[in-house]
């Protein structure tokens, strides 16, 4: 063979080389590209002669090993978290599904519990769990004083902490902003829930029959008097209200006036908690109601807007925690949960629906929420916030819902307005 001839076969054979090695060295297909919780192994060859030397892990695939196995634990389940979405739209759930596969490369598949999510979820998770049943996977989250109690009955279960974090050690950041209310056993909340978001009360009105001006300045007393009679909505289980008792000025005695004069001024009462006042005002059943701020209806041109009155409520601190029993894989539903706090809320709150990342009105992350900014701009801040703050006045919620449901429905009922020295 000629010198020529041999040059050129060794230069094929060294290129069909190159390619064979390229191909061996692709994306590991039992790994998905953009799977960032897999850390790459970047030991240093082996050596080529005698035994080869076992490849040295890095530093991170040390740390992250149990959390890259949590992972791998989920990748291999059905894929499937059943939640309490009653809050999401169809649009919020669909992003979350596809910021999800975007970030680990396996599907997720979301299924709802139908229910009001804060208000059902205790008392159907609860009722299950004492037949030793489940009926959501992931995200048992609402205000503190409805999430409480069921961690004292012992109907929650520990998140791997350590695990966890390793990915996201913001989270344990959160984890702190759970109240440290104390259960019977001595454990607190803390060390079974963190902060998701925080969430207000505001009044939303139809700015067809309602200016800004006219609410620029609102007192919840002005409600009362006859510019607003028949006008006003209100969620059935008196959303909001029932953290009057705990504003500046209010009581028990003031909240329980104020609430039947509102009945007697012709309240109309609705199912549904926020949502249900919303769709009352679109209809046209009335022109203000207290709820979350209606922001992603507005941006969809909805004839509906919000405003910050004298005091705003809020069922904060929104905590979310993991149910003792699930229905579907436990390490996916663990997986979901973390990841809802620290990627998924934030990635859906950019888009222009009223979901909140848990920097609720901090300066410094309004602006990753669209809703928060707005809500921000009208003036809200975290110190505004009416809400149970210690375990002592979270035990008052309970009476005070109570107290205003029936006061309401009293003012509904006689018509007649109580005399109050407001």
């Amino acid at each position: 063979m000629s010198l020529r001839r041999r040059g050129i076969l060794l230069t094929v054979l060294s290129m069909v080389l190159v390619l064979v090695l390229a191909a061996c060295g692709g994306d590991d297909p039992t790994v998905a590209p953009k799977a960032k919780a897999t850390p790459t192994n970047t030991a240093a060859p082996a050596s080529t002669g005698g035994d080869a030397p076992a490849p040295t892990p890095t530093k991170e695939a040390v740390s992250n090993s149990e959390f890259v196995a949590l992972v791998e634990r989920a990748r291999a389940s059905n894929h499937v978290v059943r939640a309490p979405l009653g809050f999401h739209s169809d649009d919020a759930i669909r992003g979350l599904e596809a910021a999800w596969e975007e970030r680990f490369g396996f599907e997720l598949k979301l299924e709802s519990e139908p229910g009001h999510p804060v208000r059902d979820m205790p008392t159907k998770i609860t009722v299950a769990a004492e037949n030793g049943t489940g009926v959501i996977d992931s995200m048992f989250w609402g205000n503190a004083a409805v999430t409480f109690p069921v961690q004292e009955q012992g109907f929650m279960r520990k998140p791997n902490w350590e695990t966890v974090l390793q990915e996201w050690p913001g989270l344990e950041a959160l984890r702190k902003l759970s109240p440290t209310w104390t259960d019977s056993k001595g454990d607190t909340m803390q060390e079974y829930c963190a902060l998701a978001f925080h969430s207000a009360w505001v009044m939303n009105y139809n700015p067809r029959n309602v200016t800004a001006e006219e609410v620029a300045d609102l007192k919840y007393d002005d409600l009362t008097t006859d510019k607003w009679k028949g006008r006003v909505v209100a969620d059935e289980r008196a959303l909001g209200y029932y953290y009057f008792p705990l504003a500046p000025g209010w009581s028990n005695e003031r909240t329980s006036a104020f609430m039947h004069n509102l009945g007697a001024n012709d309240l109309k009462l609705f199912p549904g908690g926020s949502r249900g006042v919303h769709q009352a005002i679109l209809q046209g059943e009335g022109d203000i109601g207290l709820a979350n701020g209606a922001y992603d209806l507005r941006e969809k041109g909805q004839p509906i807007d919000f405003t910050i009155a004298e005091f705003t409520t809020g069922a904060n601190p929104n905590v979310s925690c993991l149910p003792k029993f699930g229905v579907n894989d436990e390490s996916m539903a663990e997986l979901f949960w973390a990841w809802d706090i620290m990627e998924g809320r934030p990635a859906i709150a950019k888009a222009p629906i009223n979901y909140t990342s848990a920097g609720f009105l901090l300066e410094s992350e309004k602006d990753k929420a669209p809703y928060i900014a707005d809500l921000w701009d009208k003036g809200l801040r975290n110190d505004d916030l009416v809400f149970a703050e210690t375990q002592e006045q979270a035990g008052t919620i309970g009476a005070a819902r109570q107290l205003a449901i029936d006061g309401q429905l009293s003012g509904i009922r006689t018509k007649t307005k109580v005399p109050y020295n407001y």
